[in-house]
């Protein structure tokens, strides 16, 4: 039984499709657009560059750390500037450097547990950096290891492709490759970037090719 709607294959006797429309009434109610369960792992996601849940990878990583180092750069230089333009600024100048101070230090933080939730470790390996031995080890793990491969406790991948919702009932493929789950009691999930598909139960690509 295709919906009219969302072009998805459903059983035969389903009173609703998984996009929320309903067969027998023809209405349609909308369901949350984050996505399937992961498989029992967290769905917490990133609530911003200053969030500790979710996960980021390496490159993200990198990047914002970056980009942290250029404007303290700039902060500092505006800072030094400002400093010696008059009387009284040397105290303006002290609290606008504690300020960037504790906002870098709050930012740094919350990468390196983003980046230990991606490596699926706790965030309270970041206290290991209280020993001076542990920080090199600490540096290419965060900088260079990728993290879990799909989805872990602390969310989904951050290398996969983001999903865009729509599902996809395979007509000819009865079972999924990776972890044996019959069609469709779990479908493909649309990838939004290169057409291919995920399973909604081990998060494994598909191709769509011959479906």
């Amino acid at each position: 039984m295709e919906c009219p709607k969302c072009s998805l294959v459903n059983p035969e006797g389903a009173e609703a499709c998984d996009c929320g429309y309903e067969f027998l009434t023809g209405a349609f109610r909308a369901k949350n657009p984050a996505g399937p369960s992961n498989g029992g792992g967290s769905q917490n996601e990133s609530g911003g560059i200053g969030s500790f849940g979710g996960r980021i990878g390496r490159g993200e990583f990198w990047t914002i750390n970056l980009c942290l180092g250029v404007a303290e750069w700039l902060a500092g230089a505006a800072i030094g500037i400002f400093a010696r333009s008059g009387p009284g600024a040397a105290v303006v100048s002290l609290l606008l450097l504690i300020t960037v101070v504790v906002v870098s230090f709050w930012l740094a933080l919350a990468l390196q547990v983003r980046r230990w939730h991606d490596l699926n470790k706790s965030g309270w390996m970041v206290a290991l950096n209280l020993t001076l031995i542990f920080i090199p080890v600490a540096f290419v793990m965060l900088g260079f290891i990728r993290g879990t491969n799909g989805a872990n406790r602390f969310g989904a991948d951050p290398l996969q492709a983001r999903i865009t919702g729509s599902k996809y009932a395979p007509r000819n493929k009865s079972t999924c490759d990776r972890c044996g789950v019959s069609f469709p009691s779990a479908y493909y999930l649309e990838r939004a970037t290169d057409g291919s598909y995920l399973c909604e139960k081990c998060r494994s690509a598909a191709s769509a090719a011959g479906d």
